[in-house]
C-alpha cells in the first residue's frame, strides 16, 4: 500500500529546496517574509528553519535569509500583528492626512488604496506610479518619506549606480521612491529611464544591460516591475503622464505633524504584512485581465482600453466597497480631463 502523501503541496508542483523570502510561490500558495533579527515570518507566525511549508511537512526546506546590510527597506517585527481591514484603511487613511497636505480631499483614499495595493505586486499586470511635483519647499519630499514608511519593500533608489538599482529591484520585489527626478534625467542615465518606462507592466517589464567587454560580455536582463513613486520640480514629461498618477503639490494649507511616530509607522508595516500573506491566499480578482474587467462598475466602461483604467484597476478593486465609488470618480476625472486635451489644438 503506498504511502499518504503528507505534502498538500506536492501534487501542484515541486517545493524548491531553498525559497526566498519575499517571493510569492503561486502554485504552492506559499508566502513568507524576513523580519527583524533574520527571523521569518508567514501567516502562522514565526518560521523555524526546515519548516516554512506545513508544520506536519517532513520536507527538510530551507531559508535564504539576506544579512542585514543587504536588507535596504524597513523591516516588519516578529509578532504576527492582528488587523481589521476597514480600521486598517482609516488608520492609513489618517496616517497619511496627518503628514501630507494634499490639493484634494479625494486623494487620501486614492494614496491608501495605493499602499494596499503596492504590499501584493504579485496580483497586478499594470501598476501606477505616483508623480508629485511642484516648485521647492511644498511637500512633495516629504510625501515620498511618508509613504516609503509603511510601502513594501521601499527603497529610495538615487544614491545608486543604475546596475545596482537594476540588481536591487530584480531580486528583491521592491517599492522604488525616486526624489529629484529632474536632475536624475539631466544626467546620462538611460538604465533609469529605461527602467520607468518599462516598469509598469509585468509582460514589458525588463531592462537590458551589457555587462563585459566585447569578447567575455553578455547581456543581462533585470526585472523592473512594480509600484514606484516620484517627485520632481516640473511638470512631468509625456512618458510619466500615461503611466503616473499626479500629485501637484502646494504650500501647506494647514498643520501638519512634521514627525512619525515609529511606534504607530512599524504597526502600521507589521498589519500590512499580515494582510498581504492573507491577501496573496485569497483575493482572486486578478486571475485573469477578463475577471477584472467584469468586477468593473458602469462608470469604468467608458475608460476601456485606456491607460487610465490601467492606473486605476488596482486601485479600485483594492479598496473596500464604500471607496470603490471616490476612487472611481477620480478616474473618471483623470480620463476625462486626459481626453479634453487630447482634443485641444
Amino acid at each position: 500500500m503506498k504511502s499518504e502523501n503528507k505534502n498538500p503541496f506536492q501534487a501542484k508542483a515541486p517545493v524548491p529546496d531553498v525559497l526566498t523570502a519575499g517571493r510569492w510561490y503561486p502554485q504552492n500558495n506559499i508566502c513568507f517574509e524576513q523580519v527583524q533579527d533574520e527571523k521569518f515570518l508567514d501567516s502562522r507566525g514565526l518560521l523555524e528553519r526546515g519548516h516554512c511549508i506545513e508544520e506536519d511537512d517532513d520536507q527538510n526546506t530551507g531559508f535564504a535569509p539576506l544579512p542585514n546590510k543587504q536588507i535596504l527597506w524597513p523591516l516588519c517585527t516578529q509578532t504576527p500583528a492582528k488587523y481589521d481591514k476597514p480600521q486598517l484603511w482609516q488608520t492609513i487613511k489618517q496616517y497619511i492626512y496627518k503628514h501630507i497636505d494634499l490639493p484634494d480631499e479625494r486623494l487620501y483614499d486614492i494614496l491608501t488604496a495605493w499602499i494596499f495595493a503596492n504590499w501584493i505586486p504579485e496580483k497586478w499586470n499594470t501598476v501606477p506610479y505616483l508623480y508629485f511635483y511642484s516648485s521647492a519647499i511644498s511637500g512633495k519630499t516629504r510625501a515620498l518619506s511618508i509613504l516609503q514608511n509603511i510601502s513594501y519593500r521601499s527603497v529610495f533608489g538615487v544614491c545608486y549606480s543604475p546596475l545596482t538599482l537594476l540588481d536591487i529591484i530584480d531580486k528583491h520585489n521592491i517599492t522604488l521612491f525616486i526624489d529629484d527626478i529632474d536632475i536624475c534625467s539631466k544626467k546620462e542615465n538611460p538604465e533609469l529611464t529605461a527602467c520607468l518606462n518599462a516598469g509598469y507592466k509585468r509582460e514589458t517589464g525588463f531592462v537590458q544591460y551589457f555587462q563585459g567587454d566585447a569578447v567575455t560580455g553578455k547581456i543581462r536582463n533585470f526585472r523592473v516591475f512594480g509600484f514606484k513613486a516620484i517627485a520632481g520640480n516640473f511638470k512631468p514629461q509625456s512618458t510619466f503622464v500615461s503611466r503616473s498618477i499626479i500629485v501637484r503639490m502646494a504650500k501647506n494649507t494647514r498643520d501638519i505633524k512634521f514627525f512619525t511616530d515609529k511606534i504607530e509607522t512599524q504597526t502600521i508595516r507589521d498589519q500590512l504584512l499580515q494582510w498581504r500573506f492573507w491577501a496573496l491566499k485569497n483575493l482572486t480578482i486578478t486571475d485573469t485581465e477578463e475577471a477584472q474587467l467584469q468586477a468593473l462598475p458602469d462608470e469604468f466602461k467608458a475608460m476601456l482600453n485606456s491607460r487610465v483604467l490601467e492606473l486605476f484597476l488596482p486601485l479600485y478593486l483594492v479598496a473596500d466597497d464604500d471607496v470603490k465609488p471616490v476612487i472611481a470618480e477620480y478616474a473618471q476625472n483623470v480620463y476625462h480631463s486626459s481626453q479634453n486635451e487630447v482634443k485641444t489644438p
